[in-house]
């Protein structure tokens, strides 16, 4: 069996056919020189080829032969080396070959028994994809307007692009406002009004969104600390459950939480442990 580096210096003709070869198997249960063959435009031989050099060099212990399938499937053993086990990858392969489907013969029987049903197109010129592109590689700064369902008036914005991403269903950019405050320097009273409201997105990951309101501004008795949790309600999920999804899994699975205590004690501790060592 070949090393980690060995498989990662694999020709790139030879890695999208093994991609093909863990990704039909796994997913399917079943693979034959048929999907070589219609897919990439090879020869029976060579395909048999390919499927023989890849257990033989790089998973012994991935496919097993079955005689009354007449095609090799996942051994109990099945260890991905080319591709995750996540089903969009599966899913990718099915939209690659719709796509390519009516320009190569015979992959359209290969996959006669799924249907891939696109989103609408979001059309977007080309003149206004480039400058954006160009911005995320070169660290530039553009100058855009924006307007949002809500709010229907024109706002000119500066932006720095800095990464775009591309998601099965969509396309994003992700940028930062040039007239962004700085969190170090910049006084809740300074900016902030009674009745304003805050979108404010905690953990990337887990996509907790919260709407923070300004109900009220009250003078207040200084306490010594930097800031003071006065009430509230209900418990703070766990760090790091998952976002909201994961939040319910947790809930169903029972166990001492219990998601209608506030305790304010605690809550105020976990405040100043975030104004004592400057996290922001």
């Amino acid at each position: 069996m070949k090393r980690k580096q060995e498989i990662e210096s694999v020709r790139r003709d030879l890695a999208l056919r093994y991609r093909l070869i863990e990704t039909v198997v796994w997913w399917e249960g079943r693979l034959t020189t048929n999907h070589l063959m219609q897919s990439f435009g090879i020869s029976r031989q060579q395909a048999s080829k390919d499927i023989n050099s890849y257990i033989t060099d790089y998973a012994p212990k991935n496919l097993e032969y079955d005689k009354h399938l007449k095609g090799y499937v996942p051994s109990r053993h099945f260890k991905p080396l080319f591709i995750d086990d996540s089903a969009s990858a599966y899913l990718h392969l099915l939209s690659q070959n719709y796509e390519r489907a009516p320009h190569i013969d015979g992959l359209a029987l290969a996959y006669a028994h799924t249907e891939v049903l696109g989103v609408p197109d979001r059309s977007v010129r080309p003149e206004v994809l480039r400058p954006l592109l160009k911005a995320c590689r070169e660290g530039l700064r553009l100058e855009c307007e924006y307007v949002s369902f809500t709010t229907p008036e024109v706002e000119t914005r500066l932006i720095a692009p800095h990464i775009h991403r591309y998601l099965p269903l969509d396309a994003e950019l992700m940028y930062m406002y040039d007239d962004a405050l700085d969190d170090r320097k910049s006084k809740l009273r300074r900016v902030l009004k009674e009745a304003d409201r805050l979108r404010y997105l905690y953990d990337f990951g887990d996509s907790w969104q919260h709407v923070i309101a300004v109900e009220s501004i009250e003078p207040c008795d200084f306490t010594g600390t930097w800031c003071e949790v006065l009430d509230g309600a209900r418990a703070c999920p766990p760090e790091d459950v998952g976002g909201v999804p994961g939040y319910l899994d947790f809930l169903a699975s029972g166990g001492s939480f219990d998601p209608e205590l506030f305790d304010r004690r605690a809550a105020n501790a976990a405040v100043q442990r975030i104004c004592n060592n400057f996290w922001g």
